[in-house]
């Protein structure tokens, strides 16, 4: 009977050996929480960095659909994710309540507005039609782009929701068709200007820093964040993955992968 106690106790002490090593492993390793495609092929060249300039041991989390990184995060099953912007942020806190701040920033992808006719923004036509993205994020952003340009004024330029019904002045009576963002470069034969995504830009063959009649610059909230929960915001891992963002080797990675459409946004 002694023996089969003896046996029964150290199977015991084993698995909570193994468990204890297995939890201690994973609560070493930094878990960073990414989107699948070249954002995460940017993430692997952070990690790199970070090991060499840290000895920071980090795991970059894919996923594929946008709402997952931040529900994991304020779970605890990742510890930092990057992959959005402030107002997408905001946006999902005030829907999920989650307790999540942005501790650092990352690279833009400018939206910038595109014209097969036009050579300089000043030349835009009275009545001119402008096609914008129809998700209320990235068409918020094209209208505040345009107001901050002098084209349009709108009733609440700091809202994160705005629409052409918004608009409160418009003295050059624009006429705005909002189409999904993958459309927006084949609407350039039928529009004057269209303001998108850098992403949808170059793939269409346009290169914003020659192309773009005019753009977003570093002070555009739609920079790209790396979130926290408020809880672990203090971690020093975090500020050693932010030197690592910043990083040289970082941005030059980042050129390589996104050609024209990005740029460091700090």
């Amino acid at each position: 009977m002694l023996y089969k106690v003896s046996i029964f106790t150290a199977i015991i002490v084993g698995i909570l050996l193994f468990s204890i090593g297995y939890f201690k492993t994973q609560t070493d390793q930094f878990r960073i929480g990414s989107i699948a495609g070249p954002e995460t092929e940017l993430m692997q060249t952070v990690v790199e960095v970070a090991k060499e300039l840290f000895d920071l041991d980090c795991e970059v989390v894919v996923f594929q659909d946008y709402n997952a990184p931040n529900r994991f995060l304020n779970e605890g099953e990742i510890d930092v994710n990057s992959y959005q912007h402030q107002p997408y942020l905001n946006q999902t806190i005030k829907n999920q309540n989650f307790s999540l701040i942005a501790v650092g920033k990352t690279f833009i992808y400018p939206m910038g507005i595109y014209s097969n006719t036009l050579k300089n923004i000043k030349d835009l036509p009275e009545g001119a039609m402008v096609s914008i993205p129809n998700d209320p994020s990235n068409g918020n952003r094209a209208l505040l782009l345009l107001s901050r340009i002098g084209l349009i004024r709108l009733n609440n330029p700091s809202a994160e929701d705005s629409t052409p019904d918004d608009i409160i002045e418009n003295k050059k009576k624009l006429r705005f068709i909002a189409l999904d963002a993958a459309q927006l470069p084949r609407s350039l034969s039928d529009v004057t200007v269209s303001v998108m995504n850098a992403t949808f830009a170059t793939a269409a063959g346009y290169f914003p820093s020659k192309d773009a009649l005019a753009q977003e610059g570093k002070d555009s909230p739609y920079v790209n964040i790396v979130v926290s929960r408020e809880n672990n915001q203090t971690d020093e891992r975090i500020q050693q993955l932010m030197t690592a963002f910043h990083h040289e080797k970082v941005i030059k990675k980042a050129r390589e992968l996104f050609k024209d459409g990005i740029a460091p946004g700090w």
